[in-house]
């Protein structure tokens, strides 16, 4: 019961010393625990609008915008997170899996290891073993997040999908932003930069204060922790357990920021509008 509500709720707290690292090759835990984690990581707006297509009300409300790009860049960061991970340490990390059972074990772990990035903290393998281009893949996943409404942190998934959308748009030359057919409001662009922008400001921030701590950390590391913590994932490098006072009071300050952060300041974004006459 424990795992099960730490998994929905993306926590990542586990009664287990070693987190989930015993389970590495079990699939129904992995499984489990992935599906607990993505479909709170899918946000509850997302969930609702999924249970209502089915039976009668299927006719009546419509699969939102919102919706679809929130699934279609969830299974895209899904799969290439697993990929990534995969191929990075398949003769690294993942080549201490050994035996009849060693691929399904690996691809397990991949999985689990994209999974989990999206905000939830639970770890079947090692972090700290993890090859530093690895380390920069997973800090990209917490970085994006889970999904608007969620139980997740991160910037979010629907923020990231229409940074996208911007950025190809207007590479193509285009004066709007469109998704799925529709034109995307300026003010919703608006407020994806702004808390874009927010979450890599207080990241280098809090990145550099941390470097400045005497623990002798690599800088990699310490961009890791700060990332999990603003992204209120919970993964760590074995960074955690020595910071000073001042380190941990910053990753305190950073995990509050990352919580209420960008859902608060799109909502005051949304309400202070304010047109100006020329």
């Amino acid at each position: 019961l424990f795992h099960a509500i730490s998994a929905f709720c993306n926590a990542g707290f586990s009664t287990f010393s070693p987190n989930l690292m015993e389970y590495v090759g079990h699939v129904t835990i992995n499984l489990t625990i992935c599906g607990l984690i993505i479909l709170g990581g899918l946000g509850f707006g997302v969930i609702h609008n999924f249970y209502s297509q089915i039976g009668a009300k299927a006719r009546r409300e419509r699969i939102t915008i919102h919706t679809r790009l929130t699934a279609r860049v969830t299974i895209v960061l899904l799969l290439a997170g697993t990929a990534g991970v995969f191929m990075l340490e398949y003769f690294n990390l993942f080549a201490e899996f050994e035996g009849a059972h060693s691929l399904k074990t690996k691809i397990l772990a991949a999985f689990f290891q994209s999974v989990t990035c999206r905000t939830a903290g639970f770890n079947t393998i090692d972090i700290a073993k993890l090859q530093d281009v690895t380390l920069l893949i997973s800090i990209l996943l917490m970085f994006i997040g889970a999904g608007s409404g969620s139980t997740g942190g991160g910037i979010k998934v629907s923020t990231f999908g229409m940074l996208l959308a911007t950025v190809w748009a207007f590479a193509r030359g285009r004066s709007r932003v469109e998704l799925f057919r529709r034109t995307i409001p300026n003010l919703v662009l608006y407020q994806a930069i702004v808390v874009f922008s927010l979450y890599l400001g207080i990241t280098v921030v809090i990145w550099f204060l941390l470097m400045l701590t005497p623990i002798g950390e690599s800088p990699l590391h310490l961009l890791f922790e700060t990332v999990s913590a603003l992204g209120t994932v919970g993964l760590t490098t074995g960074v955690t357990p020595k910071l000073t006072t001042v380190g941990k009071l910053l990753i305190i300050a950073t995990m509050f920021l990352g919580r209420v952060g960008p859902f608060t300041l799109a909502l005051a974004i949304g309400q202070r509008q304010h047109v100006e006459s020329y």
